[in-house]
């Protein structure tokens, strides 16, 4: 009779880590970006800004629960910026939007917009000039995602992948 010997847990825990390094070596991807849209990117230094700033919390529904800020919580900041930015890239986030906007922000959230970090004041912004312009007609969310369609979108596999059927990003699997 042979006997197999079942691997310890001990030589799981080194070899199964010791495994993914090895497999994920093979892989191309920046660490450091979380996504992009065309030449623009986010960074991990500023996701962190957005997701830490109370307001973004606020207005993109991303509340931390003991802390932590969910999965879907995450990904849906990583959406709205990649739609803003595909927004903005094609021309949608015009300048008397971006007035409006600034307007609507100054009369309801001045004090906590001007304490958020600099890239969450631009994407608070820029979202809310593309409210402004579903709001009145002036453009639709089909071309909203028609124009990230167009675009080169890439997303870190930490947070999924952009999927053009519904504009935002689906978790792996």
């Amino acid at each position: 009779m042979i006997r197999r010997r079942r691997p310890s847990a001990l030589a799981l825990a080194v070899l199964l880590p010791l495994a993914a390094a090895t497999v994920s070596s093979c892989a191309t991807f920046d660490n450091q970006r979380v996504a992009s849209v065309n030449d623009r990117e986010l960074d991990q230094d500023e996701f962190a800004q957005i997701l830490n700033d109370p307001l973004s919390q606020e207005l993109l529904r991303a509340t931390p629960i003991a802390g932590e800020i969910s999965g879907s919580g995450a990904r849906g900041v990583v959406s709205a910026w990649i739609l803003v930015e595909a927004a903005d890239d094609a021309g949608f986030i015009t300048q008397p939007l971006l007035d409006d906007a600034s307007g609507l922000i100054d009369a309801q959230r001045r004090a906590e917009f001007a304490a958020s970090p600099a890239v969450a004041q631009s994407l608070i912004l820029r979202l809310t000039a593309a409210q402004v312009g579903l709001d009145s007609g002036e453009y639709s969310l089909d071309e909203f995602f028609l124009a990230a369609a167009d675009a080169e979108i890439t997303v870190d596999s930490l947070y999924g992948f952009w999927d053009d059927a519904t504009g935002s990003v689906i978790p792996m699997g």
